[in-house]
C-alpha cells in the first residue's frame, strides 16, 4: 500500500470518526421530579398488569393416598412444587410444569417431606 493511500485512509477514518461523534452523542437533559414519579406510575401500572389476579386456592374435597388419581391430586403436587423443600421433583415427572394426577411414591415423598417441615406448627398444642 502506498504512503499516499494509507494517509488517505487515516484522513478519511478520521474524519469519519469525528462526524460520527456528532450524531452518536444526544444532548442530556436533566429530568425533573415529576417526570420520574410520572415514569414510576407508569411502569406500577405494568407491573400489576403483568401480576394479575392472585388465585383464590383449591379446596381439597377428598383425601389423597398413593394410588389416587384426579385434578386434586395435579393441585397437590403443584402446591408442593412451590417451595424447594416440599417439591416433588426437580425436573422430569412431577417437576414444576410436569405435574401429573397419579399420586405414586415421588408425591408421597414430597407430602411426607411437608408434614416434616411444617410438625412443630401443626402439632404444637
Amino acid at each position: 500500500m502506498s504512503i499516499k493511500l494509507k494517509t488517505f485512509s487515516v484522513f478519511l477514518s478520521v474524519m469519519m470518526a469525528i462526524g460520527l461523534m456528532g450524531v452518536m452523542t444526544p444532548s442530556a437533559g436533566a429530568i425533573t421530579i415529576a417526570e420520574l414519579q410520572a415514569q414510576i406510575l407508569v411502569l406500577q401500572a405494568q407491573l400489576e398488569a403483568l401480576q394479575g389476579t392472585p388465585s383464590t386456592g383449591y379446596t381439597f374435597s377428598a383425601d389423597l393416598k398413593m394410588g389416587s388419581t384426579g385434578d386434586a391430586v395435579k393441585q397437590l403436587q403443584i402446591m408442593l412444587n412451590k417451595d424447594a423443600a416440599t417439591q416433588v421433583a426437580a425436573s422430569g415427572v412431577g417437576s414444576a410444569g410436569s405435574e401429573t394426577e397419579y399420586f405414586g411414591p415421588l408425591t408421597k415423598a414430597a407430602v411426607i417431606k411437608f408434614q416434616n417441615k411444617y410438625a412443630s406448627e401443626i402439632l404444637t398444642p
